[in-house]
């Protein structure tokens, strides 16, 4: 997609604003934009990635690129559609060719069906290279499978109006099947092949078919048996498992999704998360966490800094806080606090916060003192001088790595006040005893001991959580193997 012509419908300055790294909404209108009485899967995904993008994906107009990545799936999603409407013997590379061509001549029955015989005009090179980039992006379906023998249930299957988890959920379901074992969730899938993912960086798609099984047993009360995703650019399919437990565990990130949500609605705030994809953000050039990390914009075409003129709060502490450095924030005039106003404390579970200011029987104050005081301890035994500076880096080095950990763990969730941070605080004592913090190494030594930490965090609540939820298993000969006992070599050769 390409952003909106002219660049003054670009200019955010009047909607938005940054706190630091968190952009915080100033438009009454941009906020009931945002405000929806439903969530997403695609919704959910972005407010465990980016709030901030969300914020901008909604406030930033668009215009139709016919050949963009969401066009040119919006287009082969509608050529699968079609296909599967017809008979199974007429279900071919031919029809499917046979109703490409129609889409790019007839007129739409009404505005949601994008009218590509005006976008594309009569320039017959134009014509061609969309005929051929439209083709490759399903071609593949005939590699995953012969249409001719699917049963169809449905295609386009609208869940509204159901929960999931207690959240408003609304999706669409490419198609669902009739199997000899029940209903079959497919999702087509254009764009880069994501059948075999990288289980560090989250599975948005698998979480995506669990959230549909789970809508769709709401809706219709009956739960798939199966669900697939369909790489149709590439030819590949990847089956996903709806048990109850994997659904469970998408459903409480869809929960977690739902509630930073509400949270970031009510405060007007939506905080930056960086990633690689940064560099395709339409806020890349105004940024503040982007621009500390050297992000720049990788898709070409992204509104400037002075085109968006979104406005900073308090300049000097954005500025201070980006280098790093102590803020000495100075009160609020405006604040409900003042230095008579005596200090309070709530109960462990009634929240982090009390009068504004943390409160200190918190389980949230457990966690940044107990981060904090583990720092110095790591420092003491390295034999490393304590100052406010070191044990501020140590300390943030910990906390950050948690967060991460939790963050994976939970789907999204960065909350203090959770068990799982406890938990996670607990196995990262135990980290710490098997992989020392490389005090007197570089960059890259820090780099690989905190991808390390993070992933033995991740795998110790991974192995908790499955412990419960499918009970201990007791394979004598595999830990023989597995921990190199007598006979391994033997063992892995006859297996």
């Amino acid at each position: 997609m390409t952003y909106g012509d002219p660049p003054g419908e670009r200019y955010l300055g009047d909607k938005t604003a940054w706190d630091g790294e968190t952009l915080v909404v100033t438009g009454d209108e941009l906020l009931t934009v945002l405000d929806r009485p439903y969530l997403s899967a695609s919704t959910a995904k972005a407010m465990h990635s980016c709030p901030a993008r969300l914020v901008a994906d909604r406030a930033l107009p668009g215009t139709f690129d016919l050949f963009g990545p969401a066009e040119k799936g919006t287009a082969a999603h509608l050529v699968l559609e079609r296909l599967f409407a017809l008979p199974p013997a007429s279900r071919d590379a031919l029809h499917a060719a046979a109703i490409l061509t129609a889409m790019s001549k007839d007129e739409p029955a009404d505005e949601s069906v994008v009218d590509y015989a005006r976008a594309l005009g009569t320039d017959p090179v134009r014509y061609t290279q969309w005929i051929a980039a439209i083709t490759r992006a399903y071609e593949g379906l005939f590699a995953i499978e012969d249409p001719a023998d699917v049963v169809v249930n449905g295609t386009e299957l609208m869940l509204n109006g159901v929960e999931v988890g207690g959240v408003p959920f609304k999706g669409v379901l490419d198609r669902v099947d009739e199997t000899p074992d029940g209903l079959r969730i497919v999702d087509y899938k254009t764009g880069k092949d994501r059948s075999r993912p990288n289980p560090r960086f989250g599975d948005d798609h698998g979480d995506q078919i669990k959230l549909y099984a789970a809508a769709m047993q709401a809706a219709l009360g009956e739960k798939p048996r199966s669900g697939f995703l369909y790489y149709v650019e590439h030819g590949k399919k990847r089956r996903v498992a709806v048990a109850d437990r994997q659904i469970t565990k998408a459903v409480r990130g869809f929960q977690g999704s739902w509630e930073a949500l509400q949270e970031s609605l009510s405060n007007r705030t939506f905080e930056t998360r960086t990633s690689p994809l940064c560099g395709w953000c339409p806020l890349v050039n105004a940024c503040p966490a982007a621009a500390r990390e050297g992000m720049t914009d990788r898709r070409g075409g992204a509104p400037t800094l002075i085109e968006l003129g979104i406005p900073t709060l308090r300049p000097a502490l954005a500025a201070r806080r980006a280098a790093h450095l102590p803020t000495d924030d100075t009160p609020d005039p405006e604040d409900t606090m003042s230095k008579t106003t005596p200090w309070r404390e709530a109960k462990p579970y009634e929240g982090a916060q009390v009068d504004g200011h943390l409160s200190l029987n918190a389980y949230a104050a457990t966690a940044v003192f107990g981060l904090t005081t583990l720092a110095a301890e790591q420092l003491h035994a390295s034999g490393q001088k304590i100052g406010p500076a070191t044990l501020r880096l140590v300390t943030g080095v910990l906390a950050t790595i948690v967060l991460d950990a939790q963050e994976a763990v939970t789907h999204g969730s960065r909350d203090w006040q959770e068990g799982a941070n406890t938990r996670l605080r607990g196995a990262l004592r135990t980290s710490l005893d098997l992989i020392p913090m490389p005090f007197g190494g570089d960059h890259d030594a820090w780099s690989e001991w905190g991808k390390r930490t993070r992933n033995f965090l991740v795998a110790v609540a991974t192995t908790a959580i499955d412990l419960y939820d499918a009970g201990p298993a007791v394979d004598i000969d595999a830990l023989v193997v597995a921990t190199g006992g007598a006979g391994s070599d033997a063992a892995q050769s006859a297996a």
